[in-house]
């Protein structure tokens, strides 16, 4: 038997200022501005300060919880995300050159000591911490104003010994490999990134280029003191595992 049930029982909204987040989003796409979930959190930081330290509370990961209301609200009110996609090379293919590589390079320098392999990556830094995709309302243009194309941004530059801690001799990499043999990009610019952001999150937003800059450089050298030694050995192993027989 069906009992009759009232109306208006939906779940409630997360975010009590809905209507001002909205209308936020709205202006920024009327005028043809990027819009990310990085700026709706930027909008959160700046006007509902407190809400959103409330929210944080409590989270494994603050970053990745915000995205997912962002996306959750964004979506909800018919706003589609916009991916740019890249072709690679098959993951297959890339791990049987990263073997072809490690090999030929331990048979190299298997002599050396762990502390004189240096493996170096540039990373850009930005201040608002944009992911790579921006929000458009469904059915409208997802165009850009040209201005807005470069964020605010430093490139970091990292290198890391392969025994976790700091004359170079360059080895290349196989091209469109990195993911695989760089050891930066196998274990050590996922975690650095993501303190990035968390840090980031931590941040009270500044205005001028000198403050953004400065913010910037104090939330890299805070995130890259948190790798562990551990983890950029682990990378090494990872990325370049060394064979167990060489060749001579």
């Amino acid at each position: 038997m069906c009992r009759p049930t009232l109306g208006g029982q939906g779940a409630k909204g997360i975010i009590p200022f809905k209507h001002d987040l909205l209308t936020f989003m709205k202006d920024v796409r009327r005028d043809e501005h990027i819009l990310t979930s990085m700026h709706m959190i930027n909008f959160m930081k700046v006007y509902h300060k407190a809400w959103l330290d409330t929210y944080v509370v409590g989270k494994v990961d603050p970053y990745k919880s915000l995205l997912r209301l962002c996306q959750s609200f964004a979506a909800r009110h018919r706003f589609s995300q916009r991916v740019p996609c890249y072709t690679k090379l098959p993951e297959l293919d890339m791990v049987l050159i990263r073997n072809d590589f490690a090999a030929a390079f331990w048979n190299k320098y298997n002599d050396h000591n762990l502390r004189d392999i240096i493996n170096a990556d540039e990373t850009a830094v930005y201040y608002d911490m944009p992911p790579g995709k921006i929000w458009a309302e469904v059915g409208k243009s997802s165009k850009v104003d040209v201005t807005q194309k470069h964020s605010d941004r430093l490139t970091a530059m990292l290198s890391c010994r392969a025994d976790g801690t700091l004359p170079f001799v360059l080895e290349p990499l196989p091209p469109n490999c990195t993911s695989v043999c760089q050891p930066l990009d196998v274990g050590v610019m996922g975690p650095f990134k993501k303190l990035l952001r968390t840090l980031w999150l931590e941040e009270t937003p500044v205005v001028t280029a000198g403050e953004k800059r400065l913010a910037m450089i104090k939330r890299s050298i805070k995130a890259w003191d948190r790798i562990s030694a551990d983890a950029i050995k682990k990378s090494f192993v990872k990325a370049i595992p060394r064979p167990e027989i060489l060749l001579v």
